[in-house]
């Protein structure tokens, strides 16, 4: 149910509790896990970000063992589900995303704009605030996710929560837009399942549905990452993009880029570091 990296993380978190209660694996309870890291930290062998590691694992772990088969059973056809491609969104192509672009609002065609160049979740959008945006210049922004995604809560820290989105010609309205807003503002305030009964209710052109495959009332909110990085995953096919950077925009759990987050923590500004990492070639393809 794990990767191999994460039941390796885990396996290590937990022979260190063993040893420190001798006791065998399944004895996790919330009396000793506390012993553990509260000792852990007097002792300054972990800090607070790792005590934060050591006790998200061993909940994991808990939950694990104390878990009835049927629980088990669930979870794991639940995650094999997820491997198949009919079982997931319909990806969005890029040529209908634009026309899409074309016919929406602006308080709502901004925040799918930066989805789609970000191969975001839409409850990614949902959580970024205008301040998590810095404008460059016309054809250059910066959105730093922060903890505020679904794969970096855990570790605001990760090389790739700063993405520098680049387009080859200057992002007018959308500059102008996010000039308009205060700084405490949410960039939008759909939540997911409103944005994908709004999305059903657009009318198709009849033009739409001969020249592209599927028309809007067959997507959801996770059509616009699932259509990202299909879309980047051609062009890395094609040789105009390096495909590590695919999970570094996407932010998947192993990126490929090769960083130890260690250095981003002493990065007093990240931009140049996510200039460095490339995350502007890849956006810039979308």
């Amino acid at each position: 149910m794990w990767a191999p990296s994460t039941w390796r993380g885990r396996a290590s978190v937990l022979s260190q509790y063993c040893r420190a209660h001798k006791t065998d694996p399944t004895d996790i309870t919330p009396e000793k896990v506390v012993a553990f890291i509260m000792a852990k930290l007097h002792s300054r062998q972990i800090s607070l970000q790792t005590a934060h590691t050591y006790l998200a694992s061993l909940r994991a772990l808990q939950r694990t063992f104390t878990a009835d088969p049927m629980s088990l059973l669930s979870r794991a056809l639940i995650r094999k589900g997820a491997l198949i491609p009919e079982a997931q969104a319909l990806p969005l192509s890029k040529p209908l995303l634009y026309q899409w672009l074309d016919r929406l609002p602006i308080q709502l065609m901004v925040p799918v704009f930066l989805a789609w160049k970000t191969a975001s979740r839409w409850d990614d959008m949902v959580h970024l605030q205008r301040r998590d945006v810095k404008i460059l210049n016309e054809k250059e922004l910066v959105i730093s996710f922060g903890a505020k995604t679904k794969t970096t809560r855990a570790n605001p820290f990760r090389p790739d929560t700063t993405v520098l989105v680049a387009h080859e010609t200057a992002m007018t309205q959308v500059v102008a837009y996010l000039d308009r807003l205060p700084e405490s503002a949410l960039l939008t305030s759909l939540t997911t399942a409103t944005f994908e009964r709004l999305i059903r209710t657009l009318e198709v052109p009849p033009e739409w549905k001969r020249r592209f495959p599927g028309t809007l009332s067959h997507f959801t909110a996770h059509s616009l990452k699932r259509g990202a990085v299909h879309h980047l995953a051609s062009e890395a096919g094609e040789g105009r993009l390096d495909p590590r950077l695919i999970p570094l925009l996407a932010r998947h759990k192993d990126p490929l880029h090769g960083y130890p987050e260690m250095t981003f923590r002493y990065a007093a500004d990240a931009v140049p570091l996510a200039r460095a990492l490339g995350s502007q070639r890849a956006t810039l393809l979308l």
